[in-house]
């Protein structure tokens, strides 16, 4: 879950929904970057999160009793790799291309983390099935998973806030095959160079929840606030 403390109280994304926005973010592309590929290449970005990593596959409070952001929760390695291998199965399950981006993604993620020998053979061998069953050439693939680490990039920037402040340029990455996209903060839109999207502009939203109680008790006291809260929205305009 992506956390910020706020003077109305904690702001809380989910993993699901910072995946969802980034799938918005996909959809709202020119068609140059799609493949025949595409509906695969949305359902890896829509489930690259899943409800196993909403609340950080489990610890979600820390010992001062606040909630915790994803960037600041651990994990075991044996939680780690059973996450990863829960997620390239389940991904797989809907398609074997599906599971071959995700667990392109997940290597890319957990690379310095990730050296279970039975967990890397699990990804390879995904990711060669899938080409090979569907010969997919290793060039389409790459403009596939391109997509995916630029739209969760972008979509991670906007739900966690690291934008730049006026006359600066943050870089998002340079996995679309267009060099390196920046994107920096003009009349109350974000601005993104060069310009990947089909249309001049674009509207994008995060859904969230605002627990305005302090500190919790335990998990369960969290879930159960969480639950209870109503959902809200921001609404983020992307302008050429």
């Amino acid at each position: 879950m992506i956390v910020k403390n706020t003077n109305k109280g904690w702001r809380i994304i989910t993993q699901t929904n910072h995946a969802f926005l980034a799938t918005q973010i996909a959809q709202a592309l020119k068609e140059d970057f799609r493949t025949e590929f595409w509906l695969e290449t949305l359902l890896a970005i829509y489930n690259h999160e899943t409800l196993e990593t909403d609340f950080n596959s489990g610890e979600r409070i820390n010992n001062l009793n606040l909630p915790i952001d994803f960037r600041e929760a651990t994990s075991t390695k044996k939680e780690l790799y059973s996450k990863i291998e829960s997620m390239v199965r389940k991904a797989s399950n809907r398609s074997i291309i599906v599971g071959a981006l995700v667990a392109e993604h997940l290597m890319f993620l957990h690379k310095a983390d990730i050296n279970k020998k039975s967990i890397i053979t699990l990804c390879e061998d995904t990711i060669k099935n899938a080409k090979s069953l569907h010969k997919i050439d290793e060039t389409t693939f790459k403009k596939m998973y391109g997509v995916v680490r630029f739209c969760d990039r972008l979509s991670l920037m906007i739900c966690t806030e690291e934008l730049p402040d006026l006359d600066r340029k943050f870089e998002i990455n340079d996995s679309l095959d267009i060099g390196k996209v920046l994107l920096y903060l003009k009349d109350e839109s974000i601005r993104v160079i060069p310009w990947p999207f089909k249309k001049e502009t674009c509207s994008i939203y995060i859904e969230y929840k605002l627990l305005t109680k302090s500190h919790f008790k335990d998990d369960s006291d969290f879930i159960n606030v969480f639950q209870k809260s109503l959902v809200e929205n921001s609404i983020f305009e992307l302008s050429e």
